[in-house]
């Protein structure tokens, strides 16, 4: 019996089950790595707003012009099961799309973010005073008071 891989006539399925368990290797090790030693960087201007994930001194950059962005709010964390889930973070719409930044913020830090943009930039306070805060943060007790 010969190995799939060692086989030049080997079956297309074992190929394709290779390359999906070494494309989901590189995503885990990213991910993993990213908790090891990744941080994030803002950089708000009066035109603008840098974002810069660095992972190992390599640096990846997204700029976003401060006059495209709308709907500010806080994302809370979604679980998706046995996969993990979807971080809490500050998103927004750019262009159409909705852009999530700073991982794993609370909702009070990214509240307070917003406040430190608006004072700084008080030209924005328009834009970034229409942010929506969501729902609380799950760490957090919520109580119901429910009356007949």
């Amino acid at each position: 019996m010969t190995l799939a891989i060692l086989d030049p006539a080997g079956k297309p399925e074992s190929v394709f089950a290779l390359l999906m368990f070494g494309l989901l290797t590189v995503v885990f090790a990213y991910q993993w790595f990213w908790n090891l030693g990744g941080r994030e960087e803002l950089e708000f201007t009066p035109l603008t707003l840098t974002s810069r994930r660095i992972l190992f001194g390599i640096p990846r950059t997204r700029a976003f012009e401060m006059a495209r962005i709308a709907d500010p709010h806080f994302v809370g964390y979604r679980s998706r099961g046995m996969s993990g889930g979807t971080p809490s973070s500050l998103g927004f719409s750019y262009d159409g799309k909705t852009v999530r930044l700073c991982d794993h913020v609370t909702q009070a830090e990214a509240t307070e973010l917003v406040s430190e943009i608006i004072n700084q930039f008080p030209q924005h306070a328009e834009r970034w005073g229409r942010y929506v805060e969501g729902m609380p943060d799950s760490d957090k007790p919520v109580a119901l008071d429910l009356k007949w």
